[in-house]
């Protein structure tokens, strides 16, 4: 591996990453455990005392290239990146965000991810029985009090939101008329007819032409296919069913 020119730390992480895969095999009875033994003799690369090259630490992004991104982002994304940037949160803590979650009864809040879901939350090191606190200062709260809603076990930042918004600018800054196959019939334009739910689904003209062509009930009660794919078969249409 460090001829393959890594990094010390990919090698340690390789390396731990055979030890638990070996120390899995032994828990299932797989290997010897003797093997998993002399794989824990073998200790990590340390800096300064190996050939591996060594990397920069990584460093936070300067603040100036964050706030030159927020005027191209939507609006629900630039108040995230805000909000992050002040409460130093997770982003998967951010996306998360309910009202419910949140403790307004002191100067500063107390953001608590997935209160409700037991008393250590749900955030990355739940698991391991930690709870996961985050201060929200006035300069936060004043983002987070854009986005509350009535219902408290709402998401504070809707992508729904963001593209009913974006939907709704494009129209306003369309300059063509709009076609007839794009006018709302019933159903919304900015979701895939196919995501809609049933009863917002619109039949589109192929669809309502077979529609004309599944079996109809005459009097005596035999079914005869009657509409348009009959009328071109046999050029005779039931005009005893009603809305024919």
């Amino acid at each position: 591996m460090i001829e393959a020119g890594l990094c010390r730390g990919v090698v340690n992480q390789r390396i731990g990453r055979i030890k638990r895969m070996f120390r899995w095999a032994v828990e299932n009875e797989l290997v010897p455990a003797a093997v998993l033994h002399g794989l824990q003799a073998v200790a990590g690369l340390q800096r300064g005392r190996s050939p591996a090259r060594e990397t920069e630490p990584i460093k936070p992004v300067p603040e100036p290239f964050v706030t030159a991104t927020l005027p191209h982002v939507r609006p629900q994304v630039a108040a995230m990146i805000q909000l992050q940037l002040l409460a130093g949160m997770r982003p998967g803590e951010l996306v998360i965000m309910r009202a419910i979650d949140i403790d307004m009864t002191s100067k500063v809040w107390l953001y608590r991810p997935g209160s409700d879901q037991g008393p250590e939350g749900v955030h990355k090191t739940s698991y391991r029985g930690h709870q996961r606190i985050i201060p929200i200062g006035p300069r936060g709260q004043e983002i987070v009090r854009r986005y509350l809603k009535p219902n408290v076990n709402a998401y504070l930042f809707s992508p729904r939101e963001a593209v009913d918004q974006l939907r709704v600018e494009q129209r306003q800054r369309r300059k063509t008329k709009v076609q007839p196959s794009q006018i709302n019939t019933g159903g919304r334009l900015d979701v895939c007819p196919c995501l809609r739910p049933v009863s917002l689904r619109v039949p589109r003209p192929p669809r309502a032409r077979r529609r004309g062509g599944v079996p109809a009930r005459r009097p005596g009660g035999s079914s005869t296919r009657s509409g348009f794919d009959s009328l071109m078969k046999c050029r005779t249409v039931n005009r005893s069913v009603p809305g024919c």
